[in-house]
């Protein structure tokens, strides 16, 4: 089964390339399948234990406060993705990882990393889309203009 691209496949691919930096699994093209499975595996078990914030520091410095480290740097429609994935249930999480994150491995051979049939795979991918699309629609801030066209002063 194939599905087509679609908007919200783009924005998802714009950041899913953030995401891999992030994770730390930029490819060498050299890779085995069988390495990249096991990469795929040992990433995806990290990502269900992943929470939100799951980048922040929480030591307390002598001055009593928390040192921020956060090397995320999703930008655009791919910070609103992100926002989105952190709200998903994990369900969708690992789908989304699996199928944007993950590209270079056939659905076939992350099934059985991720549990799934490959009817809920697909169910789940097409409602993580809509659920993107929901997100991204109420993120947006939408200005009133006049009936020339202005955008009127407050």
């Amino acid at each position: 089964m194939r599905h087509r691209k679609d908007g919200i496949d783009l924005m998802c691919e714009e950041w899913a390339v953030t995401r891999r930096k992030v994770l730390g699994i930029i490819l060498p093209s050299n890779l085995e399948p069988r390495e990249r499975l096991g990469k795929l595996r040992s990433t995806l078990a990290a990502v269900k234990t992943d929470a939100e914030g799951a980048s922040h520091r929480t030591t307390v410095t002598e001055e009593g406060h928390y040192p921020q480290a956060f090397p995320e740097v999703y930008v655009g429609l791919a910070l609103t993705v992100h926002q989105c994935y952190c709200t998903m249930i994990g369900e969708y999480r690992l789908v989304m990882d699996a199928h944007y994150v993950w590209r270079e491995l056939s659905v076939k051979d992350k099934l059985p990393v991720i549990g799934l049939a490959e009817r809920r795979y697909f169910e789940c991918l097409t409602r993580l889309k809509s659920f993107i699309d929901g997100y991204v629609k109420a993120s947006r801030v939408i200005i009133p203009r006049t009936e020339k066209g202005a955008i009127p002063e407050f």
